[in-house]
């Protein structure tokens, strides 16, 4: 993600380009790059999942343990997500250079997935045991910020979807927990409700998905939202410092939830092919 510096014609050429539904690589406005997604790729987790577009690289792998629900949620499991930048990304992340989008994206999985329903799936017994999933995310390669979280999304979501956790058998008498050594006693989760990341970047007066790096270097801010199997928005965010009309946002939302649909849509047939 080495920053990119363009003159001032360079941006007026890339603006009414994009005014007019036209990008410098032949995409519409709402057109995405072509997206490479891999599963079961690490051995040491019960889910993983790699995804390649461009010059942007993603890993996600899913690890589990049997831990005390939080008090105030007793019939809910846990997710924790963990991300990290590798050095060799660009070297605008040598040493912490990349603490703050780590701090920035963890936060937001966290916000999204603080009331999903895959918690519900993931107790063993209410109030006393239930599975925590830690989510691991190494970014490898990095294109641009703003197609950089809906990449993470995909990532995380495809783990999910390859993660087997043990079948977990209780003595009703003694409530003892049991976990057979079968390796082939195992249940899937279920990742329907799991929400996707669409990023629009507004460029200006137009908005676009997957900026390259010269239009990332030419927006004036962008939003990033959390959206379910539904089309429902569930959370949202700026990023950047550029000031944003609420009005024309409004009239993004259709837009934005059929592109949410169609990265589902992708997540789910893919998978499907990987596994059959």
């Amino acid at each position: 993600m080495a920053e990119v510096k363009l003159s001032e014609g360079e941006k007026c050429y890339l603006i009414h380009g994009i005014n007019d539904n036209f990008r410098i690589d032949g995409r519409s406005c709402w057109d995405r790059r072509e997206i490479d997604l891999e599963i079961n790729l690490l051995p040491s987790c019960v889910g993983s999942a790699q995804i390649r577009s461009v010059n942007c690289s993603v890993i996600a792998g899913v690890k589990m343990s049997l831990v005390p629900p939080d008090p105030g949620r007793p019939g809910k499991g846990k997710i924790e997500f963990f991300a990290d930048i590798s050095a060799n990304a660009d070297p605008l992340f040598e040493g912490r250079g990349g603490q703050g989008i780590v701090v920035e994206l963890v936060s937001f999985f966290e916000d999204s997935y603080k009331d999903c329903s895959l918690l519900d799936c993931l107790t063993v017994v209410e109030g006393k045991s239930v599975w925590c999933l830690s989510i691991d995310i190494l970014i490898l390669e990095i294109g641009s910020k703003a197609s950089l979280y809906d990449l993470c999304s995909i990532a995380v979501k495809a783990a999910l979807y390859d993660t087997r956790l043990p079948k977990v058998y209780v003595n009703p008498d003694t409530m003892d927990i049991e976990i057979p050594d079968d390796p082939f006693d195992i249940m899937r989760l279920d990742i329907s409700q799991i929400p996707v990341f669409v990023t629009v970047t507004r460029i200006g007066n137009s908005y676009i998905i997957d900026p390259t790096q010269e239009e990332e270097a030419s927006s004036i801010s962008s939003l990033l939202f959390s959206v379910n199997n539904c089309g429902t928005l569930l959370h949202s965010k700026k990023l950047g410092l550029g000031s944003l009309h609420c009005d024309p946002i409004k009239e993004l939302i259709p837009k934005i939830s059929v592109v949410a649909l169609e990265l589902h849509d992708f997540i789910e047939d893919q998978c499907k092919s990987l596994t059959s």
